[in-house]
């Protein structure tokens, strides 16, 4: 695992432990075991599965069928189902195998990937598909293969171990542990010679100091839980914090390519999100250092290598600081998050290659990773079915080979090829120049542009494809859920939403056929994938924004259902905070985990607390409130040592203690729903004009602009640094009478509009406005409330003008 500076590992002294590392080399093993697992039974199902799925070996018979059959062929995981016809006698995780352990006195060897891991793949063919490693490792260990996308939370427990243990991290993660589950050696990839001589090592210390290997794992294990364990002080989160992390953030900054000065490097989206959602009152500061950090690292991004420039979409990371040399694996949630980020990028900053960026990885994803179900496939894998890695990958001769005189010319221009080692010239393509920088005519460079991408896709296209893990991932599929709807509404297109909410109607009849429980993998069978908190987080999250752009209450309702099961299944009473897994007594589970690390992406006491959050504004409760409290408390230490490590966990609670300006807002407990949009006409779009609408649940009211008594506080619009000259036309109040009071009250009900217009200058590409109320039913006022409502003045989501 690359780590960003921000990441904090902790590393302790276990130098006792690198016995094992003394490797030598040993004699070739030219026995094969006799497998246990080629049994009728699996044989049976893998003729029932024939077909659905690649078979991975070497050893065939004469009809192209695998020689051997183990436990992994049960099981739906496309990262386990690479592993079932290897000669290695695999388990899944679970008690089968550590009850088998225990029996024989053998220790586990545990192989953590998944399914689109280059050097998991690397492994595979070297190691796994090799009969005189299998002979030894089935002859003396017990070897279990777990998916880190199934079981995060066993990835989580294993790479802390490895991180303590080597101070590095990274996949496949090999490791030696006892019939306990406890780890005592932990590495990453081995050559097929070191693997070998590591597991004579290993048994050979196994069978003369088996009573010191298992404490050194009882000191191992103990280290690794008291690393995930949260630092709980009494204290509150320091005010600072946000100035903190973004003072931080800019003395790490790359001013030549974006993002954060470091190799290899990773979008880190969550730290961009929390800074573009600090930055919406910034820009309007004029604070240039944070808003040129923040378009500097979208710049980056779009125009490097790490975008795919013919297809759409964001590989992983890259290798080099300039974003041109990729690691190509395509992951759904980096997809997700990336659409968010450059939505919200060209609604604040108006870019029009942020819109591009957004429309075409939506499109990519339509086109390389939807289902039928209307969710999405986990990821694309950086190699072709074939092994290599050369699918992304041009020459400029094969580039001159495929495109005329013209397009060639067009093509130097815009693009440039970046090789992957000095003696070669074939690598991806990178952008020189954004189309905005590079247009006379934006429209014709663009068709032109996409004619040379349709030519050099055509000639992809015939080149060996990557693997696709169809695996749809509760979690992913989630946050690709509420990218879609926030860009659907951004531009307009109301398509995008309709895709979004298939796949969220997927998830739900889904969760209505178990008993109201989620499943972590959407589309299989097997129950070895249990929801993990995240998944329920991210989720609810979901179907709020669904709510907030549909109306449609179901999706409210739905995500009140969810937190109920969050809630029993995860929460910790004595610290307020949830588990990351769930307690079962059906599958072993090394240590129930609060750990948060928000680096990638949000983890899962920071998702809650976001859905606590959204879920709080928009139905509240007072037990809510007070869980929210309790969850930020328990963190806050933590927060306060970490914030760049929990940048997800530090918007929610500022969030939480200052509701931000958004499009749609939410007042008096989710009892008024309050949006803004702009209002064109059919001379210019950015005219100035605006309307707030807002809706008030049956039974809630609002005094109108102009109460009848002094005392009563009135429904105002202003703008919000005060300095604009706003026209500001408000709806006549309705002459209600309430129970308390004799007299007739001016009042808004039901739905309203409030329409402005700027009047002293044009409206940047966005504005912030105040709207001041009072919420009430017929027996209580709730307090006065300020409702930041930000109005995009370039979003497509436009009236026409009356």
């Amino acid at each position: 695992m690359n780590s960003s500076p921000f990441v904090i590992t902790r590393l302790f002294n276990l130098s006792f432990l690198l016995f094992c590392l003394n490797i030598s080399s040993l004699a070739h093993f030219n026995t094969v075991h006799a497998y246990a697992l080629s049994t009728e039974k699996l044989a049976e199902i893998r003729l029932k599965r024939q077909g659905q799925y690649p078979i991975k070996t070497q050893y065939l018979n004469n009809q192209r069928e695998p020689l051997y059959t183990n436990e992994l062929i049960r099981e739906y995981s496309a990262y386990l189902l690479q592993h079932a016809h290897n000669p290695v006698d695999w388990y899944p995780w679970g008690k089968e195998a550590f009850a088998k352990a225990k029996k024989e006195n053998k220790p586990i060897f545990l192989s953590i990937g998944y399914a689109t891991c280059h050097w998991c793949h690397v492994m595979e063919r070297e190691s796994f598909d090799n009969e005189a490693i299998a002979s030894y490792l089935n002859e003396h260990f017990i070897s279990i293969k777990v998916d880190r996308e199934q079981r995060p939370d066993l990835d989580e427990f294993y790479l802390t171990a490895l991180q303590i243990f080597s101070g590095q991290g990274g996949w496949p993660i090999t490791s030696f542990l006892t019939p306990l589950s406890k780890p005592f050696f932990v590495g990453t990839y081995f050559s097929s010679k070191a693997l070998m001589s590591q597991l004579k090592l290993v048994q050979e210390r196994w069978l003369q100091e088996q009573s010191s290997l298992e404490s050194i794992a009882d000191e191992l294990q103990g280290y690794v839980e008291e690393t995930l364990q949260n630092n709980y002080l009494p204290v509150t989160v320091k005010p600072s914090l946000i100035n903190e992390v973004i003072t931080r953030t800019l003395q790490y900054e790359d001013k030549s390519w974006g993002g954060i000065d470091q190799e290899p490097k990773f979008p880190l989206a969550q730290l961009l999100t929390l800074l573009m959602n600090q930055s919406t009152i910034l820009i309007n500061k004029k604070n240039n250092k944070l808003t040129n950090f923040i378009s500097r690292s979208l710049n980056g991004m779009l125009q490097g290598g790490i975008y795919d420039q013919l297809a759409g979409g964001f590989h992983r990371y890259t290798a080099d600081k300039a974003w041109r040399k990729p690691h190509f694996e395509k992951m759904l949630y980096d997809q997700a998050q990336l659409i968010s980020l450059y939505t919200q990028g060209w609604l604040d900053f108006g870019n029009p290659d942020y819109q591009r960026i957004s429309t075409e990885t939506i499109a990519f994803l339509f086109k390389e990773m939807q289902a039928n179900n209307g969710c999405f496939y986990s990821a694309i894998d950086a190699d072709s079915i074939n092994g290599n890695d050369d699918y992304y990958l041009w020459s400029p001769n094969e580039i001159n080979h495929i495109l005329d005189r013209q397009q060639q010319n067009l093509f130097n221009k815009v693009y440039a090829i970046a090789p992957r080692a000095f003696d070669q010239d074939a690598g991806p393509i990178y952008l020189k120049s954004s189309h905005t920088e590079l247009a006379i005519n934006h429209t014709e460079l663009t068709k032109n542009i996409n004619k040379i991408r349709e030519k050099l896709l055509s000639k992809r296209k015939l080149r060996s494809l990557p693997f696709v893990d169809r695996s749809q991932i509760t979690q992913w599929n989630a946050m690709t859920i509420s990218a879609l709807v926030v860009a659907g509404r951004a531009f307009n297109m109301p398509d995008i939403i309709a895709s979004a909410e298939k796949c969220a109607t997927s998830i739900w009849r889904k969760v209505n056929k178990n008993d109201g429980k989620l499943a972590r993998i959407i589309n299989q069978k097997s129950t070895a994938s249990p929801a993990l908190l995240v998944d329920y987080a991210q989720l609810i999250k979901a179907t709020l924004i669904l709510y907030d752009v549909s109306q449609k209450t179901h999706w409210l309702s739905r995500a009140q259902q969810l937190y109920d099961v969050m809630n029993r299944h995860y929460f910790d009473p004595n610290s307020g905070a949830f588990f990351n897994n769930l307690a079962r007594s059906d599958i072993v589970v090394p240590y129930r985990s609060q750990y948060v690390d928000d680096t990638i992406m949000p983890a899962g006491n920071s998702s809650a607390l976001e859905a606590m959050v959204m879920l709080q504004q928009r139905a509240g409760n007072p037990i809510l409130n007070k869980r929210i409290k309790q969850l930020i408390n328990y963190f806050a230490n933590t927060l306060n040592e970490r914030p760049q490590d929990m940048s997800a966990m530090l918007n929610a609670v500022v969030e939480f203690g200052h509701v931000s300006a958004k499009p749609i807002n939410y007042a008096g407990l989710g009892n008024v729903r309050i949006e803004g949009r702009t209002i064109d006409n059919q001379t210019s779009k950015n005219t100035g004009k605006f309307e707030i609408r807002i809706n008030i649940k049956e039974g809630w009211h609002v005094n109108s602009y102009k109460p009848l008594q002094e005392q009563l506080i009135a429904t105002k619009l202003v703008a919000e640094n005060g300095n604009a000259n706003l026209k500001v036309n408000y709806p006549e109040g309705s002459m209600l009478s309430l129970d308390f009071s004799q007299n007739k009250l001016s009042l808004y009900t039901g739905k309203i509009a409030i329409k402005g217009q700027y009047l002293n200058k044009k409206p940047a590409t966005f504005e912030i406005l105040k709207l001041n109320l009072q919420v009430c039913n017929k027996k209580m006022c709730l307090l006065p409330e300020e409702i930041l409502i930000k109005v995009n003045f370039n979003s497509i989501r436009s009236l026409k003008a009356s």
